[in-house]
């Protein structure tokens, strides 16, 4: 028996030299490998150029004085703990009182954790909205039987009007126990 070459059009040579037709292992799957893979590169590209948009949008705004006053404490905190020389630390305390955007606070704080703006924790806020929606919530479910299932226009009607005046404010209250960061 002579050596046998892979030919596509008669199907895959296997180890053990039979030959086998491109179903016999399963179907073939590289063009569908090919576009998960061109998906996923363009996806995690998108994602990457997002993050870098949102990320140069944020080193372009302006730094307030709470902003540098707590990048100076961030600058002492790291020399206490040894992290910065007195020499750097004076140099770099000049250049964050300094510093006009959040991209130069990010930049004198390299290497120490950078800056973060702390979010404010408002667990009140959150207790608030669950008040209301249990409050609202027999409300809101009448309505939606009443919308779905009623038995004549009056019931649809009255379902709709429930669902339209107490939903954009359960939205809108919940926008404001968990904001945006």
């Amino acid at each position: 028996m002579g050596s046998q070459q892979p030919d596509e059009a008669d199907g895959v040579v296997e180890a053990s030299g039979n030959r086998a037709g491109p179903t016999a292992a399963g179907p073939d799957l590289s063009g569908i490998e090919d576009v998960a893979r061109d998906l996923g590169t363009t996806f995690t590209t998108h994602v990457r150029e997002r993050a870098a948009a949102a990320q140069a949008a944020r080193d372009g705004v302006l730094a307030s004085d709470a902003d540098r006053d707590a990048a100076v404490k961030v600058l002492a905190d790291a020399f206490s703990v040894g992290r910065l020389s007195s020499a750097e630390l004076e140099q770099r305390t000049g250049r964050a009182l300094a510093a006009r955007t959040h991209g130069e606070l990010d930049d004198l704080l390299a290497g120490l954790g950078g800056y973060r703006v702390a979010v404010p924790s408002r667990p009140w806020r959150k207790a608030v909205f669950g008040v209301v929606a249990f409050l609202t919530s027999p409300f809101v479910l009448l309505g939606s039987l009443l919308f779905a299932f009623g038995s004549d226009v009056g019931d649809h009607v009255g379902g709709a009007v429930f669902l339209v005046v107490l939903l954009p404010g359960l939205f809108a209250l919940w926008r404001w126990a968990w904001p945006r960061s």
